[in-house]
């Protein structure tokens, strides 16, 4: 059985009380407009996220920068909650060092913990006496990123990344009785490293097309964490509702611990013309069996993702503006890790982009864009009455700068 949880309170990102919390999107911009696909297909302009061998095919200097907007709408039976977030999402930056190899530096949001569940009621045997309980969730754990990616052969990447995982998440639970309350509140404090190796194969075929394999995977994953839990009492004014505390217990100070973080395998197919349409797919299995995070139910389950998308240039040399634009499309589907009321969640949905190049005479080759993209999305478990249904939107703006002549001194004779 998978993790299992009734949600029929619900806060402002329910599903971050599952798991590690909400995961952000893995890819760039311009992979996350193609449904989060592109392990095998490399873009000049764009920083590949997902694939430490694509790195190589940025041959300049290029800048990115990610941003994202959220509004989600949940239900459980009768209870509903809309809720906005707005999050940035990465920062990455290349360097071609020498004609085999690019090196790249980043930093990415990996997940967020967001949600407050609570219930207040009289109690039964005494109708003077009120009772509220509640629980919730506050934090992020985030991604300091260092890879390199070398050419072996005509059409053969390699590429290396090395991750330092920082951040701290914090998930409290408190119960009143009257004019008294006790909270107790777990955190876990994240700080370690570790690695994800690619590689990524081009075949040239006649006609200037090219079809694409790449492959990803995780090594293992054992984050040391430094863990507290904190017993507080506190009073409540039964007129204006403050707070006054009474005392504080730490039933664990600071104890190291390991995190059993997720792993992910990762393969690609591409086809492409270049500089006029990408077509890829991708398959990843998520490896989240023994992950279990602090304060929260185990047994989660690994997991299926698979997403396809599409790209498409009218003509980089035509005449007129709307030629130069990347449309682009994308579908994924995925199972989640955990479950609620015994059964399995999954996440479909649907992926729009456009790339907006920013024309400039004396760049003749490559041009800064921006990148915007709309994500919408269902996750649903059960289908009975009363279970949990979460819709929502996601906009994306991403920033990329990847114009050489940004970053050569001009001398004048």
């Amino acid at each position: 059985m998978g993790q299992s949880n009734n949600l029929g309170s619900i806060g402002n990102t329910p599903l971050s009380e599952l798991g590690l919390g909400e995961l952000m999107p893995d890819g760039s911009t311009r992979e996350q407009a193609m449904g989060e696909a592109g392990a095998a297909a490399p873009s000049r302009e764009h920083i590949s996220l997902l694939n430490p061998a694509n790195l190589w095919y940025n041959r300049q200097v290029n800048l990115e920068v990610g941003l994202r907007t959220s509004i989600r709408h949940g239900r459980s039976g009768a209870g509903s909650v809309t809720a906005a977030r707005f999050t940035p999402m990465h920062f990455t930056m290349t360097l071609p060092i020498a004609e085999p190899v690019t090196l790249a530096l980043g930093l990415r949001q990996f997940s967020a913990i967001d949600y407050t569940v609570s219930a207040a009621r009289p109690l039964a045997a005494d109708t003077n006496v009120s009772f509220r309980n509640s629980f919730g969730g506050r934090g992020a754990i985030s991604q300091a990123m260092v890879a390199a990616s070398v050419r072996l052969a005509e059409g053969l990447t390699l590429g290396a990344q090395g991750l330092y995982w920082f951040g701290t998440q914090q998930r409290y639970s408190e119960v009143e009785l009257n004019t008294l309350g006790l909270a107790r509140s777990t955190s876990s404090r994240v700080s370690d490293v570790s690695a994800r190796v690619g590689a990524t194969y081009r075949l040239q075929l006649p006609g200037g097309k090219r079809i694409g394999l790449g492959l990803v995977a995780d090594l293992p994953r054992q984050l040391r964490t430094q863990d507290e839990i904190v017993l507080d009492r506190y009073s409540i004014n039964a007129l204006s509702g403050t707070r006054t505390f009474l005392s504080s217990d730490t039933l664990l100070r600071m104890q190291n611990g390991l995190l059993q973080a997720p792993r992910s395998l990762r393969a690609g197919l591409s086809f492409e013309q270049p500089q006029r349409y990408t077509v890829a797919v991708d398959l990843v299995r998520e490896l989240w069996a023994g992950v279990v995070p602090l304060g929260t139910p185990g047994n989660l389950q690994d997991a299926w993702r698979g997403s396809a998308g599409v790209e498409w240039v009218p003509n980089v040399n035509g005449q007129g503006y709307r030629n130069y634009i990347s449309y682009r499309a994308g579908l994924y589907g995925r199972q989640l890790p955990f479950s609620v009321n015994g059964t399995r969640m999954q996440d479909i949905g649907l992926t729009l982009g456009l790339g907006w190049p920013v024309i400039r005479k004396e760049a003749r080759y490559t041009r800064p864009v921006v990148n915007t993209n709309l994500n919408l999305g269902l996750r649903q478990g059960p289908t009975e009455a009363g279970s949990f249904r979460e819709a929502y939107v996601n906009f994306t703006l991403g920033i990329v700068l990847n114009d050489s002549q940004w970053f050569t001194r001009f001398k004048i004779d």
